[in-house]
């Protein structure tokens, strides 16, 4: 799906009356702010690159910490130096305009973790307009250097943190055990990020544990099979909303079709995406200023890729099937889920992971009663849709992953929980 996704971007930045709450919050002077076109521009970069939802979480966090950090270092912020693993030494410019050092810093890391590239620098020239009317030319080119400098600073951070080590890592060889995990149709793809968990995380242990799943059997009185049957009566009483809200919250960078002999994909948001857009449009609607806004925008991030490491160690750990397997070898071999089966193990369910460590992170910042209009899927073709609480929307997310035919019930219920106690780590270590 090809969109100008830019253009869409410059008209969210002013927002809806979508998040009422009563809490005080502090409120922008400028608009619109450029954190907002910044992130729109990584984002599309992600969506067209089509990269896997944890690496994209990488992608946000790096480029959102250079935005802040940029920022706190002309401001009262407090940098997140020496709160974050190995982040620490970090030497920032003075006498500089704080905007102009964010864009440099945040497009020169974006650049380097995206391949379309070409998305940032149409977003940087965007912000150099603008800002040209802000600062002077000396200043500002004084400004973009310290940001180049600072990004640069950040990127010998991020290269440090074992990514590149797993990209040449040999392939995941399925077990082909009874139980274990197996590609599945429509296009049997190889496991994605199989070594995650070797990635530094920013704050987590990764010696966290969930519970194993249920034991595999074919008894009928078993916890398994009668999870499989919840999944297939689940799927069974779809009706259209339930199928509307499955797919708004698919979030599979890259859906399959299959028609006849002929098979292509579509590129959407990643589970991580969807929930940086909720952030950035309730710090919108709440008028936040451009530093309070960078701040979400990097500690979500931060939580996506923790809680998406912690979450892919279970997995592998785990190495659980997925219902589609199950029901076809054991129930019904005509059988297949309303959604397609991700290409990684089951246990636990990621999006409810991530969907509720992010919840609860940005409901630190935006209150538990906090009312919004989500509107991240409209670009992809979906209609927005209102929620009482980032909590039930977090929830509608887990639960769309067994109505979509993909995870077991317990593999929402332990994502829920993993994904709690991450959020909380990381609001524990951030806010302290």
């Amino acid at each position: 799906m090809q969109l100008n996704y830019l253009a869409f971007a410059l008209v969210m930045l002013f927002g809806c009356n979508s998040c009422r709450n009563s809490s005080k919050t502090e409120t922008n002077t400028k608009q619109p702010l450029l954190i907002h076109l910044l992130h729109q521009a990584v984002s599309d970069a992600i969506v067209q690159d089509g990269f896997p939802p944890s690496v994209a979480a990488r992608i946000y966090a790096y480029a959102h910490i250079a935005a802040y950090e940029a920022l706190a270092g002309a401001d009262t912020l407090p940098s997140f130096q020496n709160k974050l693993k190995d982040f620490k030494g970090i030497t920032q410019a003075t006498g500089v305009y704080p905007r102009a050092v964010m864009v440099a810093a945040f497009c020169t890391v974006a650049k380097d973790l995206v391949y379309h590239d070409v998305i940032i620098d149409s977003a940087l020239a965007q912000c150099q307009i603008i800002l040209k009317n802000e600062a002077d030319e000396a200043m500002l080119q004084k400004s973009y250097a310290a940001g180049d400098s600072l990004a640069a600073q950040i990127l010998k951070w991020a290269a440090a943190d074992n990514y590149g080590y797993t990209r040449n890592l040999p392939r995941f060889t399925p077990t082909r055990q009874i139980g274990h995990w197996v590609p599945t149709p429509p296009t049997f793809t190889d496991a994605l990020e199989p070594y995650c968990c070797l990635i530094r995380p920013f704050i987590i242990d990764t010696s966290i544990t969930m519970p194993d799943p249920p034991i595999y059997t074919t008894d009928k009185n078993s916890a398994i099979y009668k999870e499989a049957l919840a999944v297939m009566d689940f799927q069974q009483n779809i009706d259209t909303l339930k199928r509307d809200l499955v797919l708004y919250w698919d979030c599979n960078p890259q859906r399959t079709y299959v028609k006849g002999h002929v098979m292509y994909r579509e590129r959407q948001i990643s589970p991580g995406g969807h929930w940086m857009a909720i952030a950035g449009q309730i710090c919108r609607n709440k008028n936040y200023s451009e530093s309070k806004a960078a701040e979400v925008y990097a500690i979500t991030g931060i939580t996506l890729n923790d809680a998406f490491i912690i979450c892919w160690k279970e997995k592998y750990r785990c190495d659980y099937l997925r219902p589609e397997t199950y029901i076809n070898d054991n129930i019904d071999k005509a059988w297949h889920p309303y959604l397609e089966s991700p290409p990684f193990p089951e246990y636990p369910s990621g999006h409810a992971c991530i969907s509720k460590a992010s919840s609860i992170v940005l409901e630190y910042y935006f209150g538990t009663n906090c009312r919004f209009i989500d509107s991240a899927e409209i670009p992809f073709g979906m209609k927005a849709r209102a929620f009482a609480s980032l909590s039930d929307a977090a929830q509608e997310a887990a639960q769309s992953r067994v109505d979509g035919g993909i995870h077991f019930p317990s593999g929402r219920d332990f994502g829920i929980k993993l994904g709690e106690q991450t959020g909380k780590l990381v609001l524990e270590k951030m806010k302290k």
